[in-house]
């Protein structure tokens, strides 16, 4: 039963990466699912015969998925920039100080350019603007709170959750 959870859970965090890219190959039991079609069940396999001198002819492989790089580029991009998002909200949270809270954000803000960097994503992609945007709060953030002002967080806030909704429908 462990064992089934472990998989199941390692099988779920493949499918939020965009790793696994056909979900309806195989049933819940082991079993191959009603709809794939090209693939012979070891019940279907003829048993040659000392009669038989031919050799049966060997059933077409169903082609493998193709995966887009851009939706994987976008969808770890996305993983990727709201864990950098709740480690920095995290610190921010935990920051006794305001000097502490401005460190908090200040390394989301290089957490944010690293991961946009590492992205491969074109500056014109919907993600990366995004995620450009939530950087783009976090030095609005840093600047007033380093002039002495008293910033809202609410900019932040909302652009995070922009972002979230977007790579909710990736």
């Amino acid at each position: 039963m462990r064992r089934v959870r472990l998989l199941a859970g390692v099988a779920a965090g493949a499918l939020m990466l965009g790793v696994v890219a056909c979900t309806s190959v195989i049933a819940g039991s082991g079993s191959i699912a009603a709809d794939v079609t090209g693939v012979t069940t070891p019940t279907d396999s003829v048993e040659p015969t000392p009669t038989q001198t031919e050799s049966p002819t060997p059933s077409p492989t169903p082609p493998a998925p193709t995966v887009n790089p851009i939706e994987v580029k976008r969808r770890s991009t996305c993983l990727l920039v709201l864990a950098t998002v709740r480690t920095t909200n995290n610190k921010f949270n935990a920051g006794k100080t305001r000097s502490a809270q401005v460190a908090a954000l200040q390394s989301g803000i290089s957490g944010m350019r690293a991961q946009l960097r590492r992205s491969g994503l074109p500056p014109s992609d919907s993600i990366y603007r995004g995620a450009a945007a939530i950087g783009l709060e976090l030095r609005k953030l840093v600047a007033s709170a380093q002039a002495g002002g008293n910033p809202s967080t609410d900019p932040y806030n909302q652009a995070t959750r922009r972002f979230s909704t977007q790579c909710a429908r990736l």
